[in-house]
């Protein structure tokens, strides 16, 4: 009798603490690069150990690294005991497909994972997360982007693929009438420009390049000290900009397919970026760019005879140059460090003396402001907006145009 209570005792005691549930979050991330496929499938199977069919409902393709993320974050509780039935992973479940062994995948459903080698189930986590916390993430993703546009309707998209797909995006949610505010370089070209906002003017859309640099404290400081005449009238304004990119073909940067090239990647910040401080019509520009194998310019350089100034623009992606801008005025200078994504600025004097010295502490991240007055020309029914206006985008495609033609000389 006493035997048989110290084991009743035990076993309420193991009941009670033994098999407390322990929640479990799994990086998938770690996974990224040996995940090669990622579908939405509908799963079933007839016994525990067994043959499994797959139906596959969608393919994940565009957001393959949010996609991941998401589902790093989905939380899993675990138990000492089976799940009540076998059918762990019966029903909708999204699989992972590896890269590096074939037929290896994963399967995550909402009761369960799984691990496949060969087709055959290798091992089994009894694992649960909330059924509706699954479901949404999975509605969540769209296989297509029209499909996603049309069932979501968002009140602004920013798009942020790489260069060669801006053009058919962009278009895409400007004839639904779908605000955009897309990365830089927005068009590759001037026709593809003009096409685009010729739909926004028509079907009344509000379309914007997203050029944070425009927004940037430390660039509008300098935009006022200027406007200001600290400097006087600006004579000459020099921009630098560069870095050495990876030589590899199949990149973003050396791809011609993918919109690679000095000029789409980093010639368009000192293009707009010169433009929005030297606010003086261009009266000549003068444009030679290198070529690489791959058929994309590594290096630019730009002459801009405006009207009272004279500006020179270098970018390339084959070596580190210091970037920075300096503005040089009858009474002093302004120097900008890094201007695309600037955090302070310099006024001199003509002597060389430092006047102010502007150092931006408050911004953290500095593509809300470009986000903020998308908002507020939306909600205002502005379709462009006076910051980064379309003909600076337009004017910018056609400072592509020229680049592409002295590949031709």
């Amino acid at each position: 009798m006493k035997k048989t209570s110290i084991i009743l005792i035990c076993l309420i005691v193991f009941l009670l603490c033994g098999c407390r549930d322990t929640i479990y979050y799994y990086d998938y991330n770690e996974l990224a690069e040996s995940v090669e496929q990622i579908y939405i499938v509908e799963v079933q199977r007839t016994k525990y150990y067994g043959d499994i069919s797959i139906k596959y409902l969608k393919k994940i393709e565009d957001e393959f690294d949010s996609f991941l993320n998401d589902l790093s974050k989905l939380e899993f509780v675990t138990s000492h005991f089976p799940p009540l039935h076998p059918q762990n992973n019966t029903g909708i479940s999204v699989m992972l497909i590896y890269t590096n062994l074939e037929d290896d995948y994963g399967i995550i459903g909402c009761r369960g994972i799984e691990k496949f080698r060969n087709g055959k189930q290798t091992s089994l986590y009894n694992a649960r997360c909330d059924f509706d916390t699954f479901n949404a993430l999975i509605n969540k993703y769209y296989d297509n982007y029209i499909e996603m546009l049309e069932s979501e309707k968002p009140d602004c998209v920013y798009i942020a693929v790489t260069n060669n797909d801006h053009y058919r995006l962009t278009m895409m949610c400007v004839e639904r009438g779908i605000p955009v505010l897309c990365e830089k370089a927005m068009f590759q070209n001037s026709d593809e420009a003009l096409k685009v906002f010729e739909a926004a003017a028509k079907n009344k859309v509000f379309v914007m390049e997203a050029m944070w640099s425009r927004f940037l404290p430390a660039v509008n400081k300098a935009k006022m000290w200027i406007d200001n005449g600290e400097i006087g009238i600006p004579e000459i304004s020099q921009f630098s900009i560069g870095f050495k990119a990876v030589e590899d073909n199949s990149n973003r940067f050396f791809n011609p397919l993918l919109g690679g090239g000095a000029s789409k990647d980093i010639t368009v910040y000192a293009y707009e970026i010169t433009t929005y401080l030297i606010e003086q019509e261009i009266k000549n520009m003068n444009v030679s760019a290198t070529w690489s194998d791959s058929g994309v310019d590594t290096n630019n350089h730009i002459s801009i005879e405006f009207e009272h100034t004279l500006a020179d623009l270098a970018a390339s992606i084959m070596t580190s140059i210091d970037d920075k801008m300096i503005i040089y005025g009858k009474h002093g200078k302004i120097v900008i460090p890094n201007p695309h994504h600037s955090s302070e600025c310099f006024l001199y004097d003509i002597s060389g003396n430092i006047k102010e010295h502007f150092e931006d502490k408050e911004t953290v991240n500095g593509f809300t402001y470009e986000i903020s007055e998308a908002m507020r020309c939306i909600n205002s029914g502005e379709i462009e907006s006076p910051v980064v206006p379309w003909k600076v985008t337009i004017a910018c495609s056609e400072l592509f145009d020229k680049i592409a033609e002295t590949k031709k000389q």
